[in-house]
């Protein structure tokens, strides 16, 4: 069993992980998610909580071999981080999510010389901003950050994005993919529980200041529906999938960036532009293997 997978079992099995596809959570970011990931239960867990920091340890080797310092984001990686840098023999210091408002003001608790290589310790990825912003202030107190670990990641879209810009190396121990189907596996969750976990991650796709009061203009609609229909195809089950548009629904329809000028009725340029995205879909799906 890989190390990624016996990390999503342990977690699964300590309840660490909640699976809710059909009564989906609140994550504190406002995103309505089918699962809830606690890893702060894994410290009450010896067995787990070894195989947890021994896997960071290694994960460091291999990706940081330079690092000096190990810093954990306050309060989750908090712990995380210590026994590391107690396993490594490596300063720790940690990362408050602000300035203290009294005393010196740190926002990093422990001395961090300028220039020192560090890697910054989470528990846990979603949309990755909590842990960035504690990047940055590391950053600007003098330390050289060679990237962040983590025990389990989202695999949000909007997250990878994040880490790209910000030219942050990202490493994690276990992630979304392999914890869902693991859950399947071992009957935490339906083959449709299953489904909807993977339209969880795929709808976070739709970029977080995206809003038209109707729903998803067409162009993104036939966009998500190339990936759902792949996916449909790979399996071993016929499938059907009904697609429904909607830029015509609107009083004088919705003028998206691919529609032209070339009548003079709005509704016009808008049915044109639709029936052209339509007959470009079908014609993609005249070209796949399905």
């Amino acid at each position: 069993m890989s190390l990624a997978k016996d990390i999503a079992s342990h977690l699964l099995k300590i309840e660490a992980v909640y699976l809710k596809p059909e009564e989906p959570f609140t994550w504190a970011s406002g995103i309505k998610s089918p699962i809830y990931t606690d890893n702060r239960v894994t410290l009450a867990y010896p067995e787990t909580r070894t195989l947890i920091e021994n896997g960071f340890v290694d994960k460091i080797k291999e990706a940081f071999p330079e690092v000096e310092v190990i810093a954990g984001t306050a309060t989750a990686g908090i712990p995380h981080g210590a026994i590391i840098a107690d396993k490594m023999n490596l300063p720790f210091a940690y990362i408050r999510s602000k300035p203290k408002d009294h005393g010196a003001g740190n926002q990093i608790e422990g001395r961090v010389p300028q220039g020192q290589k560090m890697v910054v310790v989470e528990d846990l990825i979603s949309t990755g901003g909590s842990v960035l912003d504690a990047v940055a202030a590391a950053k600007r107190e003098g330390a050289d950050v060679l990237g962040v670990v983590a025990i389990f990641t989202y695999q949000l879209e909007k997250a990878d994005k994040k880490f790209e810009e910000a030219g942050v190396q990202l490493e994690t121990l276990s992630n979304y993919t392999e914890l869902i189907h693991l859950a399947e596996e071992q009957g935490y969750i339906t083959s449709e529980g299953l489904e909807l976990l993977h339209r969880f991650k795929e709808n976070q796709e739709i970029p977080e200041d995206y809003f038209d009061f109707w729903g998803i203009e067409d162009a993104k609609l036939f966009e998500f529906a190339k990936k759902d229909i792949t996916k449909l195809a790979s399996g071993e089950k016929p499938f059907n999938m009904e697609i429904t548009t909607i830029d015509t629904h609107t009083p004088d329809g919705y003028l998206c960036d691919q529609c032209k000028n070339t009548h003079k009725n709005q509704y016009a340029n808008v049915i044109e532009c639709q029936s052209k995205q339509i007959n470009d879909f079908i014609n993609w799906c005249k070209t796949q293997e399905w």
